[in-house]
């Protein structure tokens, strides 16, 4: 994935500096290829996720069963070993009945690019490659026949993009769906959500698909369970992630355990993450790892979240 980042901010270099300029229209707004990162999910499955506050990866996730009056959650994530990748999500939500607003801002950069000359391999400064994504939420859940075991959700998004000398920004609309609480002590979870979806001219924008479904394998109830899942999250044209979920709560402590195997730029890489969260009355904190390729490094994730009931 750090070999996707960097690979991307490659293919939109110049080799003379030059003024900040704003690419043609219909061009790809760069940065695409640092959404690829599992920001925000400190272990969980992306589709399914609400660690970092949910919303980006599925706008429905920001409505769980037991909702609150009003949530806020920060994520960061950090690989500074070889190359400093670095990402922030924040999340704010008010919830009134069944349905929930909120607004979210992620953030994903790399920086230790250098730049050279076209002959001579003296460092001749840094590049800045960088994207950042605002997001409006919404999400409703829906009674009566569905017994409230349905959520729909909606993402307006205004995405921009920094490589080097060109900048660009450009909107997406999204749409996800969540069903919770199926199959009676099973407690299915299933989720599916479109990512920066651009309906018209897709040449600015790589959409992407996360797809997840997680069920419990033991345990008596959401406070003492052990669960199992599958997720793939699909980028057109770029990674493609298929993986093996499983998580443990006893009260107040969870652990995480994920394997995943991403392909990208036709190489295949094996993933492992290992993360542990620890639930309070009003609080919730995290950290997960991730395994990398030995020349990456790994990756660090923390997340902190409140909520008023």
């Amino acid at each position: 994935m750090l070999f996707a980042a960097s690979f991307g901010a490659a293919l939109c270099l110049r080799t003379v500096p030059v003024n900040a300029q704003s690419v043609p229209s219909g061009s790809p707004v760069p940065g695409r290829a640092l959404l690829d990162f599992p920001l925000g999910t400190v272990g969980e499955i992306p589709a399914l996720s609400n660690a970092g506050g949910g919303g980006l990866f599925n706008p429905a996730a920001i409505l769980p069963l037991h909702p609150v009056r009003l949530s806020a959650a920060v994520a960061a994530l950090s690989a500074t070993e070889t190359r400093g990748v670095d990402g922030q999500v924040g999340t704010v939500v008010a919830t009134r009945g069944l349905t929930a607003f909120g607004v979210g801002l992620a953030r994903m950069s790399v920086g230790g690019l250098d730049r050279t000359g076209d002959s001579d391999p003296t460092v001749l400064g840094s590049i800045p490659y960088y994207t950042s994504v605002a997001s409006l939420l919404a999400a409703h859940r829906f009674g009566g026949a569905a017994k409230r075991r349905l959520v729909v959700g909606a993402a307006a998004r205004y995405r921009s993009g920094t490589s080097d000398t060109v900048t660009a920004s450009t909107g997406a609309l999204d749409f996800g769906v969540m069903a919770d609480h199926l199959g009676g002590h099973l407690d299915l979870r299933v989720a599916a959500a479109t990512y920066l979806l651009r309906p018209f001219n897709q040449g600015i924008e790589r959409p992407g698909l996360h797809l997840g479904a997680d069920a419990r394998v033991a345990g008596p109830d959401d406070a003492q369970e052990v669960r199992m899942g599958l997720a793939t999250d699909v980028t057109r044209g770029a990674t493609r992630e298929t993986g093996l979920y499983a998580s443990g709560r006893w009260r107040f402590a969870e652990a995480r355990a994920a394997v995943a195997k991403a392909n990208d730029f036709q190489s295949s890489q094996t993933r492992t993450r290992l993360g542990v969260a620890f639930r309070g009355t009003r609080f919730a904190v995290g950290v997960a790892h991730e395994g990398s390729d030995p020349g990456f490094g790994s990756i660090w994730q923390f997340s902190f979240s409140t909520q008023i009931r």
